[in-house]
């Protein structure tokens, strides 16, 4: 397993002595590879050479002085924390070096080896802590910056203050843009009004105690900046303090003009088969291969069935024995000649049907076979139209 590289620390010192103590501190306590720089110069080399997580520095050093040195470091493109450790207790140099970026302020006095370590203590984890939140806000700016779905925050007033690139993929407004306009004329009155009922809604299970971790979605109708609207189904939470109190609402918004325009296309045709089979001159059904009924019309009550009776039925039940031994029979010669090619023409014949109340029909049927999108039959489409 490879072993955690030692903490490394610049220490820019002229005292020897001071020098030796701090040296034998940082090493104890941390862990430390300490490298010492004596003056301005050498610790201005051992930067531009190595990279260090801590520096400390005297305020006089040989070379200029430690608000010089402390100028250049945090110049640098990802400058280490710097602590001044100094025989001057000065309130307005302490003053200034904070004021330029300094992370600790100690005084070289009796109380200097308990304060320093718990100064870099104090300064490490902060650093930790400051390296973590921006790897995590890297994180999710690449997650933000690169997913199709738009991230969005709102305060309780509907005012956005958040919204992720991919608002422009969808809406054609800019980040900026859409955080600036108000969200009453990013929807369609319609979808507005139902938004706002919704979120009045969950701020009514709020006070009731209802699961903080809860979540809802809705379809909502928004304009785009070209003066089109579109479809989006957005799934939304409340953001939450520590102490669970709800904050702001966060939510994710996708585009689903297309899937919209495919369920709607398909409701209508739909709608369009149910009148045509509703008023087809005959009796329209499928069935799977085992001759069940899968589908059939309205109509069927012209046989006496209505059609959840029909349903329960299979191909058999509605056949004389005759008639059925002779649709089985042609059924398995078409069966074998379906299985060899992806293109069989419908076949015509004349069967005798039964009714509910036992009386018996003769009816033309015409059936041809249900395909997969491997050209595989999985069953029968079918019409019977009584024959005089």
């Amino acid at each position: 397993m490879e072993q955690e590289k030692p903490l490394k620390i610049l220490v820019v010192e002229d005292d020897p002595a001071f020098t030796s103590a701090m040296t034998q501190l940082l090493e104890l306590d941390f862990g430390a590879d300490v490298v010492v720089a004596s003056d301005c110069p050498s610790a201005r080399e051992a930067l531009s050479s190595d990279e260090f997580e801590l520096v400390t520095i005297d305020y006089q050093i040989p070379g200029g002085n430690g608000l010089e040195l402390l100028s250049e470091i945090r110049a640098l493109e990802e400058p280490p924390p710097v602590i001044f450790v100094t025989g001057h207790g000065d309130e307005r140099i302490a003053s200034q070096a904070f004021q330029m970026g300094a992370a600790g302020y100690v005084v070289k006095d009796g109380r200097a080896t308990a304060l320093l370590p718990e100064t870099i203590k104090a300064i490490l984890q902060k650093e930790a802590y400051r390296k973590a939140l921006e790897e995590s806000e890297r994180r999710f700016r690449l997650l933000a910056e690169n997913m199709s779905d738009n991230i969005w925050v709102l305060d309780f007033n509907l005012n956005t203050i958040y919204t992720s690139p991919s608002v422009e993929r969808i809406s054609g407004y800019t980040p900026e843009e859409a955080t600036s306009i108000p969200l009453a004329r990013m929807m369609t009155a319609e979808s507005y009004e139902a938004a706002v009922d919704m979120l009045l809604e969950e701020f009514k299970n709020e006070d009731r105690g209802a699961d903080p971790e809860r979540m809802r979605t809705i379809e909502l109708e928004g304009h785009r900046k070209d003066g089109t609207t579109i479809w989006t189904e957005s799934t939304l939470k409340f953001l939450r303090d520590d102490d669970g109190k709800a904050l702001a609402i966060l939510g994710v918004t996708r585009d689903i003009s297309d899937r919209k325009k495919v369920l709607d296309d398909l409701k209508e045709s739909e709608e369009r088969f149910r009148i045509i089979a509703a008023n087809v001159p005959g009796f329209l059904w499928t069935t799977n291969l085992r001759l069940n009924f899968t589908y059939v019309s309205p109509s069927v009550e012209l046989m006496g069935y209505t059609v959840e009776e029909a349903l329960h039925l299979s191909l058999g039940q509605v056949l004389t024995p005759e008639s059925f031994k002779a649709a089985s029979e042609l059924l398995a010669s078409e069966l074998e000649i379906a299985d060899r090619t992806a293109e069989s023409a419908a076949t015509v014949f004349e069967l005798e049907l039964r009714r509910k109340d036992g009386s018996t029909f003769k009816a033309e049927v015409s059936a041809g076979f249900l395909r997969d999108k491997y050209n595989k039959p999985y069953g029968l489409l079918g019409i019977a139209r009584e024959v005089q």
